[in-house]
């Protein structure tokens, strides 16, 4: 059996697998985030804040 071509054996037959690699070896580049985490944390603080203050003002009354 060499590295090229790989013995499989599945319900008692055999299949020989090829491998196979890509053309460009570069690393497959990461998607950006959307946003930063700092947006997110000044987003949710606000949200916060703002959902604080509508409770307040209905226990108030």
């Amino acid at each position: 059996m060499t590295d090229a071509a790989l013995a499989v054996r599945f319900l008692g037959k055999t299949a020989l697998m090829q491998s196979v690699r890509p053309d460009n070896t570069d690393p497959i580049p990461l998607r950006q985030s959307p946003h930063s985490v700092g947006t997110i944390m000044l987003r949710f603080v606000g949200l916060l804040i703002a959902a604080t203050a509508v409770m307040v003002l209905i226990w108030s009354r």
